[in-house]
């Protein structure tokens, strides 16, 4: 639960400061760099390079997945028996979805200064992902 109150604020506060912020390429950096300073903005810089890094990260693991899928687990079998089992694989599974949350809404802001009227579609364009996040989250943990 915690998780879907983490992205409705989140979407709220992109939505926010790009309605506040017009007429910027919306990214993470440009909007602490205007309310915040050029040092955080800095600092932001190099987290989003990172954030990048490990959405590829992400993304690699993900289609290592699917290959594990389609070979029957004997991937995963082979791994657990030469590394052992992570703890805590489920908390790591849990913040990874927070994170593309974040990459999402991101994007979204970022691509503010190709719309025709910012102020009332990037709003309305995260409220409606975070709508469809949310029911595809929600559903998908019932089912499991």
């Amino acid at each position: 639960m915690s998780f879907y109150m983490a992205y409705f604020f989140l979407g709220v506060c992109y939505a926010e400061f790009g309605v506040r912020v017009p007429h910027t390429t919306g990214s993470a950096y440009m909007y602490s760099y205007v309310t915040v300073g050029e040092f955080i903005a800095f600092v932001i810089g190099w987290n989003m390079i990172l954030e990048y890094l490990i959405g590829t990260a992400a993304g690699a693991c993900a289609i290592s997945a699917c290959i594990n899928a389609l070979c029957g687990g004997a991937v995963s079998d082979v791994i657990r028996k030469k590394l052992g089992t992570i703890l805590g694989n489920n908390v790591l599974s849990g913040a990874a979805t927070c994170f593309y949350a974040f990459i999402g809404f991101d994007i979204i802001a970022t691509t503010g200064e190709e719309a025709k009227n910012p102020k009332r579609s990037i709003p309305l364009a995260i409220i409606t992902s975070l709508v469809i996040v949310l029911t595809a989250y929600v559903t998908s943990s019932m089912i499991v």
